[in-house]
């Protein structure tokens, strides 16, 4: 259930969140400002603004809200390496 909690807010914060401003962001990267989720304290939430139309920046541009989960420690140097092993298809 948390799980799917999760997946549904993760989901929600990636769509558009319909705040529309004058004027298009400055092009180039932004830096976002990532702040403990309000839903979530061990995820992080941001805002970053990008242009309704890149094309033509001067139509406005939106707000989209992004969330991410950062990495937990490793509890030691060996479980960090990620392993595969070759796998029979037959």
């Amino acid at each position: 259930m948390k799980r799917a909690l999760l997946a549904t807010l993760l989901t929600v914060g990636a769509t558009l969140t319909g705040t529309v401003t004058a004027q298009a962001a400055p092009a180039g990267r932004q830096a976002l400002n990532w702040q403990p989720c309000q839903e979530n304290a061990t995820v992080q939430c941001a805002t970053i603004t990008v242009p309704i139309d890149y094309a033509r920046p001067s139509t406005g541009a939106i707000q989209v809200a992004v969330a991410r989960r950062p990495a937990r420690p490793a509890a030691s140097a060996s479980c960090s390496t990620c392993r595969a092993a070759p796998a029979d298809p037959g």
